[in-house]
C-alpha cells in the first residue's frame, strides 16, 4: 500500500476544531463570552455575600479577610481579577487560544454560581 499523505501535506481537521473554527469566530465571541464571565463574577459575589448572611463561612482565605471588613474590598478584588482575566484574554491576538480560554473560565464560573443557588435553594 502507497502511503496517501506526504510530509507537507496537511492533516483534515478533527471535529472538534471544525467547531471551534466555526465558535472563534473572531472578537465579537471574545467579547461575549468575557461579559459572561464578568456577570457570573457578579452572580458569585452576590451569592457568597448572601450566604454570609444566613450564616455560612467564606472557605477562600483572601475573601473572608476582605469580606470581614466589608463587601467594598472583596468588590474591588473581583472587579479588578476579572479585568485583568479579561484584558489577558483579550490582549492574545490568536482569537481560537482567547476563546477556549475564556470559554473554560466562563464554564469553572457557571458551576460555582450553580454550586452557589444549589446551597441558597437548600437554605430557604
Amino acid at each position: 500500500m502507497r502511503e496517501r499523505r506526504r510530509g507537507f501535506d496537511r492533516r483534515s481537521p478533527s471535529r472538534l476544531d471544525r467547531v471551534l473554527y466555526r465558535v472563534a469566530a473572531g472578537l465579537p465571541v471574545a467579547i461575549g463570552l468575557a461579559a459572561a464571565f464578568a456577570l457570573l463574577n457578579l452572580v458569585d459575589l452576590l451569592a457568597t455575600a448572601a450566604a454570609l448572611e444566613q450564616g455560612a463561612v467564606e472557605l477562600n482565605p483572601v475573601m473572608r479577610a476582605l469580606l470581614g471588613s466589608g463587601a467594598g474590598g472583596a468588590l474591588i478584588l473581583k472587579v479588578a481579577v476579572t479585568a485583568a482575566a479579561v484584558g489577558g484574554f483579550l490582549a492574545g491576538r490568536r482569537y481560537r487560544c482567547v476563546v477556549m480560554g475564556m470559554l473554560f473560565v466562563t464554564s469553572v464560573l457557571a458551576v460555582v454560581a450553580a454550586y452557589h443557588g444549589l446551597n441558597l435553594a437548600v437554605a430557604a
